[in-house]
Formats: structure tokens, C-alpha cells, sequence
């Protein structure tokens, strides 16, 4: 395993999997949708959880992959043919610096990255219920596709059945090594597939003022779970947004 931590080593050992069938999967399906896909590319790596000091935790299903943030690095440099050329020092070395690039694109903190507006909005909420930067994000699957639909397609195939229940159980795991006040999915595709996916989660409150049944206060065993749709893309007016802290604040 080296000095490339489990969680990462884990993702490396999947994406073996993921790269040889998931990959082309992907390609094939969103060639007959007429979708643009970006193959050939790097997981999601993460740091050390226990490491971090954020007490709420953001999920999403997977990362996707903007060619205008991502400008000025090689063409390479996102490639997984070429990051599975590097020896295991290197490929450790690789890890950490597309960490750093992450943690800059989530807060707009590193290597002067320009932190997304997606990311932006998600910040102020956490400040508004209490939880002043003290937030962590963890997307369920680590492969990078934009096209949210395009994936959970996919990924719903019998042939990537395993592999989704091992990246849940994945999930379950890093809820039960850390202590979360509360977890937070904030986008409506996410919220019900993983409501549907998740065994362990329990609907315990619906939100007041919100027509959707779905946006409310949920249980995965005793971590609150609250599941709303995307902040930012003018997916939640100002009104709503904040209705939501009012109501995430009376349910926490």
C-alpha cells in the first residue's frame, strides 16, 4: 500500500474495474444520447476524513469535469493512462497534488483556484446554520461525468451492481469512523436516488413551505440527514434559500 493512504488505495484497486468496464459503459451510452463524455480520466481522490476538523459533511453522487476550470494544466495531466504509467511514489505525489487542486476548487483557498459557485453557496449555508468552514465533501462514486442522468444510468446496470453496493457500504463506513453533526445532500437527483439506495436511511420530517415530498429531515442511523435540492444554477431562489437555513436550523 505505501505511503498512498486506504481510502485512495481502495479507489485505485476500483478503478481498475471502473476503467476497463464502467469507462466504456459511460462512452457507449452517451454516444447513443448524442452526450459529450470525457473518458480517459483520473478518480476523485480524497484526504484523510479524521483529519479534517468538518463537522457537516455535503454528498454527491460524482464529481464532474469542466474543461474552463480545468485550463492551463497539460492535456495529461487528467489522463488516467498516463497517471497509471507513474510508480507508486509518483502516483502518491499525483494524489496529493490533485487533492490540493480540489480543495481549491471547493474553497478557493489553494494554488490560487477560483472556488466554484456551486461550492461558493454551500459555504454560506453551512455559515447561516452555524457550522462557520467547518465542512467536508464526499462524492459516493469517484468517477468524473458531468452528465449526472448519464451516470446514474449507467451505473444502475446490472453488471455495476457490486460495485455500487460496495461504494454505499464505502459510504456507511466513513459516517460510522466520524462523528458528523449532520449530513447534507443538496441536489434533488442525488437526494432520490440515494434516499432509494440507502437501506439505512429513515424519512423522519418533511420540510414545511416545500411542495416536493422528498426535501426534509432524514435519519442514517443516529446522523441527521437533510435532503434539498442544488443552492446555486438558480435552482433554489433567495426566498427558498432562506426558508431552508430557518428550517435546517429548527430540525438541528
Amino acid at each position: 500500500m505505501g505511503i498512498i493512504s486506504k481510502l485512495n488505495w481502495d479507489i485505485l484497486e476500483n478503478h481498475k474495474f471502473v476503467y476497463s468496464n464502467l469507462n466504456k459503459s459511460l462512452k457507449e451510452l452517451a454516444n447513443t444520447r448524442g452526450i459529450p463524455y470525457h473518458e480517459d480520466l483520473v478518480p476523485m481522490f480524497y484526504s484523510d476524513f479524521s483529519k479534517k476538523t468538518g463537522k457537516i459533511l455535503i454528498v454527491g453522487i460524482n464529481p464532474s469535469f469542466n474543461d474552463k476550470i480545468h485550463k492551463g494544466y497539460d492535456k495529461n495531466y487528467f489522463k488516467y493512462t498516463s497517471f497509471n504509467k507513474l510508480d507508486e511514489n509518483e502516483k502518491s505525489q499525483k494524489i496529493k497534488d490533485l487533492i490540493e487542486l480540489q480543495e481549491g476548487l471547493i474553497t478557493g483557498k489553494v494554488k490560487n483556484q477560483k472556488q466554484i459557485q456551486y461550492f461558493k453557496k454551500i459555504e454560506l449555508f453551512s455559515n447561516e446554520i452555524g457550522f462557520n468552514n467547518s465542512w467536508s465533501h464526499y462524492d459516493i462514486f469517484p468517477i468524473r461525468c458531468t452528465n449526472q442522468n448519464l451516470f446514474i444510468s449507467c451505473i444502475n446496470q446490472n453488471q455495476f451492481k457490486k460495485y455500487k453496493s460496495d461504494q454505499l457500504k464505502k459510504f456507511n463506513s466513513i459516517i460510522d469512523k466520524n462523528n458528523f453533526k449532520a449530513i447534507f445532500i443538496l441536489n434533488k437527483v442525488s437526494s432520490c436516488f440515494l434516499r432509494d439506495e440507502i437501506q439505512e436511511m429513515k424519512f423522519i420530517k418533511k420540510f414545511n413551505d416545500f411542495k416536493d415530498p422528498i426535501y426534509g429531515l432524514y435519519k442514517i442511523k443516529n446522523t441527521p440527514v437533510i435532503l434539498f435540492k442544488q443552492l446555486s444554477q438558480g435552482a433554489t431562489s433567495n426566498t427558498e434559500f432562506e426558508k431552508l437555513i430557518n428550517q435546517t436550523r429548527n430540525l438541528l
